[in-house]
């Protein structure tokens, strides 16, 4: 709604207002209009039940099809779902990289242990019991 101003709107109601009317439709078919305000909000949702109300009458096949003429006032949800999708895969990306991390580490941290030089600990401490044995 913020990508449109209120010339916009009216400009939108009052086209596909004047088409409604041109297709004299029988009474049981015929679309009122409402005008419950003229903030940007009111006529928006005036638009919006004006083109429910089309289609669950399916009158839509009869109204002409309608474009934008300015191409840069219409919010681009494929890039908006391109960017969450790209968002998704990122944020899944970092938690396997950080998974794979830390599987990492576990494997360095049980290398490390598991390959300590625990003997060669003892050995030195034997071989200083020794050399201090000798020089008593």
């Amino acid at each position: 709604m913020d990508f449109y101003n209120c010339e916009d709107i009216r400009i939108a109601k009052k086209i596909l207002t004047s088409d409604l009317e041109a297709l004299n439709l029988e009474k049981d078919d015929k679309i009122k209009p409402n005008s419950s305000g003229n903030s940007k909000k009111d006529k928006v949702s005036d638009l919006i039940l004006t083109i429910k109300t089309i289609l669950s009458n399916k009158i839509e096949s009869k109204l002409p099809q309608y474009a934008a003429l300015n191409l840069f006032k219409i919010p681009s949800s494929k890039k908006a779902k391109f960017e969450s999708i790209l968002d998704e895969k990122l944020k899944k990306l970092e938690e396997l990289f950080i998974e794979e991390r830390n599987i990492f580490r576990e494997i360095v941290n049980d290398a490390a242990i598991n390959n300590s030089p625990k003997v060669e600990r003892k050995q030195q401490s034997d071989c200083k019991t020794e050399s201090s044995k000798q020089s008593d």
